[in-house]
């Protein structure tokens, strides 16, 4: 999700690090842009976020600090194009944020639906997962949310346990649902390490709000956070060492 209030080189190296997967993304009206590519417009200057008068073939859109100029961008339902077609009817207007349920990427959001249903019993694994992946249209996301699915219910015990360390408190008080966003974030902090975790942090609190868990953002951004801190340490702990009896050689 891009923050358009960062320096245009910021947000032109993160677009250039999330192509071509899995996407650089803002929003014009609730409508989501992916930003493929992109130029950074050092003397040019406005309110971050708003597409300012193009003067060339491209889209300007200013940021905290300069500008982008978008060479390559792709509405959703759309394909990808490099000129400026946009830019009659876009100039003056504002990107940014959308709703929180249209911020958060398909795939995470089609992973908290398999594994909620599969904690609550409503379904086993394997339908689940096919229900959820016929949903999606792009591959990958059928990919990424198989690799979380999958992941979370191999790492479940470990998740539990540094969920329990960090929110100190016992996984069973806390709602299923929020629950299960931290395990699903927090599986894709240790393991899927391309993605970056502003993007799953934020995608985690959002969801969490979706999920009708407004009161438990906060928690599950202060959870999340210090589980990134702290990834790069051993975070487990060690199995107990089992003393080893040595046989007796039999004399007789």
């Amino acid at each position: 999700m891009i923050d358009w209030a960062l320096p245009a080189q910021n947000l032109h190296n993160l677009i250039r690090g999330l192509h071509p997967w899995p996407h650089a993304v803002t929003f014009h009206r609730n409508r989501r842009l992916i930003l493929h590519r992109s130029n950074v417009l050092a003397d040019v200057n406005g309110e971050p976020g708003t597409v300012l008068e193009s003067q060339g073939d491209h889209l300007h859109v200013a940021a905290g600090r300069g500008a982008l100029a978008i060479t390559e961008i792709q509405p959703e339902g759309r394909r990808a194009y490099a000129d400026s077609r946009l830019s009659r009817r876009a100039s003056g207007r504002r990107w940014g944020p959308a709703d929180d349920a249209l911020m958060i990427a398909p795939a995470r959001v089609a992973a908290y639906q398999v594994l909620s249903a599969v904690s609550s019993g409503r379904a086993d694994l394997p339908d689940a997962l096919a229900d959820a992946r016929g949903t999606l249209r792009d591959d990958r996301d059928k990919s990424l949310t198989a690799e979380i699915v999958i992941g979370v219910q191999r790492w479940r015990a470990t998740l539990d346990y540094l969920i329990a360390h960090f929110s100190k408190r016992p996984t069973e008080r806390l709602d299923p649902e929020v629950l299960e966003v931290l395990r699903l974030s927090a599986y894709q902090l240790l393991h899927l390490t391309r993605v970056p975790a502003s993007a799953v942090v934020d995608d985690a609190v959002n969801l969490t709000g979706r999920a009708g868990k407004r009161s438990a953002r906060g928690l599950v951004n202060a959870v999340l956070r210090s589980i990134s801190r702290a990834r790069r340490r051993c975070l487990c702990p060690t199995a107990p060492i089992v003393p080893t009896t040595k046989k007796r050689r039999s004399t007789i």
